[in-house]
């Protein structure tokens, strides 16, 4: 491989991951979410490598003009935090609790 311009560009992260499976690529770059979604899908197949190369907060992005909207996700996100409902969910996706925020 000569770098970048070898790169394959895919619209979704299933038909990266299913070429990646069956040996057409050698990697997929992707954020850690996906990548803890599908190793968590299909652990005997996939594996995370390397270090993480960036660290991005999540968001839910809404127009400023809805403050009774943020305000409706802000209870909600708490007490899904409070009542475990966020940690089961990334249990179940990730295996792992990323409701955290890991210094």
């Amino acid at each position: 491989m000569e770098g970048l311009k070898d790169a394959k560009l895919y619209k979704t992260y299933p038909d990266a991951f299913n070429d990646l499976q069956v040996g057409r690529i050698p990697v997929v770059v992707c954020d850690a979410m996906t990548a803890g979604h599908y190793l968590g899908k299909r652990a005997d197949t996939f594996e995370v490598v390397g270090e993480q190369l960036t660290k991005e907060p999540m968001a839910i992005g809404i127009r400023k003009t809805d403050p009774e909207l943020k305000e409706a996700i802000d209870k909600a996100l708490e007490e899904m935090q409070r009542d475990g409902t966020l940690t089961a969910i990334s249990m179940k996706w990730f295996q792992k609790d990323i409701t955290t925020q890991a210094e």
